[in-house]
């Protein structure tokens, strides 16, 4: 706190623009090997990222050791120096009213290492219970905790404190059925989990090859989401929409998918993994509706991009200590439908549980052509067998533009380090499916 204010004094001194994002973070490590932990350790990271403006003139910097805060501020003023004006820059954010979110991060910070390594043992214990064959591979575990805070010459001063939980089993085992997955929540962990992912790792036994076809598509949670939070983050952004890089920069206001698909960014949400009172720049957070019922209603914009296009930020700043803030979500919900078993709906079909290459779907158009990690093939409403070598293609708003129906529970499904995405299972008509047969 003490060399914060001395920050801020030094750099009132040299400029009257200027931005200090602060973030201390407390890092947990846990491996785990059969069931035992072989390697603990923790740390600290204590960084500050700071922002200049000289006659609209942009510099940046940032240090991990913050006792070295004027040379990180003369080292921003030295690079907005050398770099061109902006026309475009007017201020940095101003403070507003910020609402109280409900968060779980105490809960979180009380969650000690006998409680990590009494979750690794039950996990284990009811995998067991389960089928005698499951066990688990080497496994880790991280837990995230700390605080950040946004202050700048025009006002704002937001203090925020954050936390997650991070584990993967690498992987849990069944036979030659190697299976890997992980757990990212705000949350302590539940042991729980251990028998729908027990029950996952049993249902791959036996795969078969797949008939290239088109069918019905059931998306899992886990496979919407991958897909859902890739795509928003680009035909959404604000910046790709006034580059008209985005498939949707002209179709603000227009139906473009299902009547049934409704898409909200809720930062405000309660007790969600990325709930906040205030983005990353200092703008309060808010709930944005970005589809309803069909239609686009709104982008997403950090401070910048919403000056500069003469709209309203909706505080989607997102960065850490040593980045420039960009526009990304926050927690992506799906409007839940009504029905409770999607899987019984199918004629013929392939479930989509997990998918593999999501990051190679073409940003600016929304084609796709993944690798099926976990899918099974469903007939007459009965889950059939496991394929294997298989892939599916297709483009993401021709599916959500068609919707046969959607599941009734949404799932924390995708985590993508700076936002999330909670789904439910979502049933289209059909899909192009590459199998070997």
């Amino acid at each position: 706190m003490v060399l914060i204010k001395e920050a801020i004094k030094y750099i009132e001194k040299k400029c009257n623009h200027w931005e200090i994002f602060q973030k201390k973070t407390e890092v947990l490590n846990f491996e785990f090997t059969k069931n035992k932990a072989n390697y603990i350790s923790s740390g600290k990271i204590h960084g500050i990222g700071v922002r200049v403006a000289v006659d609209k003139r942009l510099g940046f910097s940032y240090t991990d050791n913050i006792n070295r805060y004027k040379e990180c501020i003369d080292a921003a003023l030295g690079s907005a120096c050398i770099n061109n004006r902006d026309p475009d820059f007017s201020a940095f954010v101003y403070p507003d009213k910020y609402e109280n979110v409900e968060k779980s991060v105490k809960e979180l910070e009380q969650f000690d290492n006998e409680d990590v390594v009494s979750f690794f043992q039950e996990f284990s214990s009811r995998l067991n219970e389960l089928d005698k064959e499951l066990t688990v591979g080497s496994s880790t575990y991280k837990k995230i905790t700390g605080s950040k805070r946004i202050l700048n010459s025009e006002g704002v001063d937001v203090v925020e404190s954050y936390g997650h939980n991070t584990v993967y089993f690498e992987p849990i085992i069944a036979g030659d059925i190697n299976y890997e997955c992980g757990l990212i929540e705000p949350l302590p962990l539940d042991p729980g989990c251990a028998v729908d992912f027990g029950k996952r790792v049993l249902a791959l036994k036996e795969k078969r090859h797949a008939t290239t076809q088109k069918i019905q598509a059931l998306f899992h949670a886990d496979a919407l989401g991958q897909l859902l939070y890739t795509f928003v983050n680009a035909a959404f952004n604000a910046e790709d929409i006034e580059k008209e890089k985005s498939p949707l920069f002209d179709n603000l206001g227009d139906s473009v998918f299902d009547k049934k698909f409704t898409l909200v960014d809720n930062s405000l949400a309660p007790r969600l993994l990325h709930t906040r009172k205030a983005d990353d720049e200092g703008t309060p957070s808010q709930k944005t509706t970005l589809v309803k019922k069909g239609v686009i209603k709104n982008f997403i914009y950090d401070n910048y991009c919403a000056v500069k296009q003469g709209k309203k930020s909706t505080g989607n700043a997102v960065r850490s200590a040593f980045s420039l803030p960009e526009i990304g979500t926050t927690n992506l919900l799906v409007g839940p439908g009504r029905y409770r078993e999607l899987v019984k709906e199918i004629d013929r079909g392939i479930y989509l549980k997990g998918l593999m290459g999501v990051h190679t779907m073409n940003r600016h158009t929304g084609d796709f052509s993944l690798a099926v990690y976990e899918g099974h093939y469903v007939k007459n409403g009965e889950v059939l067998f496991p394929v294997k070598d298989t892939m599916v293609s297709g483009n993401v708003i021709e599916l959500l533009s068609n919707i046969t129906a959607i599941g009734n529970t949404l799932k924390h499904s995708y985590n993508g380090g700076e936002g999330g995405v909670y789904a439910p299972e979502i049933l289209f008509p059909e899909i192009q499916v590459i199998g070997t047969k």
